[in-house]
């Protein structure tokens, strides 16, 4: 079991996968190796995906999630096949669990991870917000462009 620990503004995330993950930028500079987290994530690999959500209350282009009991469930499409989900997460509290097809195990990477995480959620969740942005470098400063 692999464990890693991430803190990201003012909440930490604790992720214990089956499989060890590459850790790239940017995320690597965030790894944090403090004891206090306040989200737990798992991320386990099965073969037995959802195939189907019924009476979905939201759907897109790439995600179909429910929700029962206090429970959501999301389950994220394959780009190969629009019938096909290659990765679910449940969410219970502060609690995360990941289950990605087994198919995709040599593939996994943090950022794969904190993408089915829900991340924006969790920023959003705790105060924060994601700001997309560009920017160019000038007189050895630099100009950021939000939008």
């Amino acid at each position: 079991m692999m464990i890693k620990k991430y803190k990201i503004g003012n909440f930490a995330v604790e992720i214990k996968s089956q499989e060890d993950f590459r850790n790239e930028e940017p995320y690597s500079l965030f790894l944090y190796d403090g004891e206090q987290t306040d989200y737990s994530v798992n991320v386990e690999f099965s073969s037995d995906i959802p195939k189907k959500i019924e009476n979905p209350y939201y759907e897109s282009q790439d995600r179909v999630c429910d929700y029962d009991n206090g429970v959501l469930r999301c389950c994220y499409k394959s780009r190969d096949d629009e019938e096909e989900y290659y990765a679910c997460r449940t969410v219970a509290g502060k609690n995360i669990n990941i289950v990605i097809e087994e198919k995709y195990r040599s593939m996994l990477r943090a950022d794969v991870i904190f993408s089915l995480i829900g991340i924006e959620e969790l920023v959003a969740e705790n105060n924060g917000c994601i700001l997309h942005s560009s920017f160019i470098e000038k007189d050895g400063g630099a100009v950021l462009f939000t939008g």
